[in-house]
């Protein structure tokens, strides 16, 4: 392993330079292997300000593979803040528009560049993040970090990720096993906020005042400079920096490159769960549109003792009923937590009781939800079966744990691979 003080990208005076090559200026790095850019499949997450810096510098450095999730759609505001976006794609797809410009701005004549409009905090299944080699985090908000940490961890992946606020920005290298992960990070401050975002009993509520972020569009250039030039040291296998904060203040034009300590102990109740090491069983014709009979059937598990275990990330449990507490009566929900938001099913239809407002513990709510056990031979019903595995709360390349012989087994929805990665 290289040394922090070590210079990786060395001019190579002895390299022949021929100008009709697009990337010839970069293979005069000493260090620099054009193959591995090439073969490279790097995942940005956020389509902004940085965002756009990124895909940009992606482009022209010749990035094989490269793909981009958001769920937000182009404002006016973008437009001063980003180069890909024109003033034609107001209310459009951020992902889509971002795709499509950043596929004209790629040199290697072979890369692909793919899309997926849709929040990285709810559906991204656990398998996604295995598709690629890095990913670039690119998002002014903690739950989608979290997110996205969480993702990494469980597939092994290292991620880089960045934030900018006024004159100021800070790029950070994660690498699971051996650099703490974005949770250990997060003060108290940071989880209030993020808690912020939902009731006491975890329902998201539906209009959140979010704060906007003063920048300026250098800054944004500069840390998204830093993110890639990371991302490459991470593609030529170089970790000297993992662990490392890069903090930039551009009011004093100043960078300090810090050891990123953690804020928590570093253990597994902080969400540390990984697949490497465990055999996962592909679905190649079971995609998250498929019911739950469908996937039964693939994996040869009906008819056996087996138990299903719902989705792992947060607020992804199944609400099979609401109860109140003042009649007894019960009343159907049968939706994923996430899905469920804090105005919804606050009224008991049989009796009329209704949820008192801004309740801070659970204890006084009225209207509680029941999650559903974990599913098995016994208690799946027609209704369950039939429904589709999206229903149930399971996301795209989702991985499906289940419990069969007193042993875990793992399943992927691979379908979803072919879907996904055609855009």
């Amino acid at each position: 392993m290289k040394k922090e003080t070590d210079f990786d990208f060395e001019v190579e005076t002895v390299k022949q330079f021929q100008d009709d090559d697009p990337f010839s200026r970069q293979k005069l790095l000493k260090d620099w292997d054009q193959d591995k850019v090439t073969k490279a499949r790097v995942l940005v997450v956020g389509a902004g300000a940085l965002g756009n810096e990124v895909l940009k510098n992606l482009a022209l450095i010749g990035v094989g593979r490269i793909f981009i999730v958001d769920f937000d759609k182009v404002s006016k505001s973008n437009l001063s803040r980003t180069i890909l976006y024109r003033i034609e794609d107001s209310d459009k797809d951020k992902a889509k528009i971002a795709a499509t410009r950043t596929q004209e701005l790629c040199v290697e004549p072979s890369a692909k560049v793919g899309y997926f409009s849709t929040n990285v905090v709810e559906n991204l299944g656990s398998g996604f993040f295995s598709k690629f080699d890095i990913v670039i985090g690119c998002i002014d908000n903690l739950e989608a970090r979290l997110a996205i940490s969480q993702g990494c961890w469980l597939a092994g992946i290292p991620w880089v990720d960045g934030s900018i606020s006024g004159h100021h920005g800070n790029v950070v290298i994660f690498k699971p096993f051996e650099t703490f992960c974005f949770k250990c990070t997060m003060s108290r401050e940071d989880e209030k906020s993020i808690e912020e975002r939902f009731s006491c009993d975890k329902r998201r509520l539906r209009a959140i005042s979010e704060k906007k972020i003063p920048t300026i569009q250098t800054l944004s250039s500069i840390i998204a400079g830093i993110q890639v030039q990371e991302a490459m040291r991470l593609i030529h296998k170089d970790y000297s920096m993992i662990g490392k904060r890069i903090s930039y203040d551009g009011a004093r034009n100043q960078m300090e490159t810090t050891t990123s300590n953690p804020l928590k102990e570093h253990n597994e109740f902080h969400g540390h769960g990984t697949y490497i090491g465990s055999y996962i069983e592909k679905l190649h014709q079971v995609s998250v549109n498929n019911t739950l009979e469908t996937f039964l059937s693939a994996t040869e598990l009906i008819g056996q003792n087996f138990e299903i275990l719902f989705s792992t990330r947060k607020g992804h449990d199944f609400i099979l009923y609401a109860h109140c507490k003042v009649c007894s009566n019960n009343f159907d929900v049968d939706l994923p937590r996430f899905r469920i938001f804090a105005d919804q099913y606050n009224e008991c239809p049989h009796c009329g009781a209704t949820q008192p407002d801004n309740v801070i513990n659970p204890d006084d709510l009225v209207i509680t939800f029941e999650p559903a056990p974990p599913l098995n031979q016994d208690n799946i019903s027609k209704k369950f079966l039939e429904m589709r595995l999206s229903d149930i709360g399971f996301a795209p390349l989702d991985i499906i744990e289940i419990v069969h012989g007193g042993k875990f087994r793992f399943f992927e929805l691979s379908a979803d691979e072919n879907i996904l990665f055609t855009n």
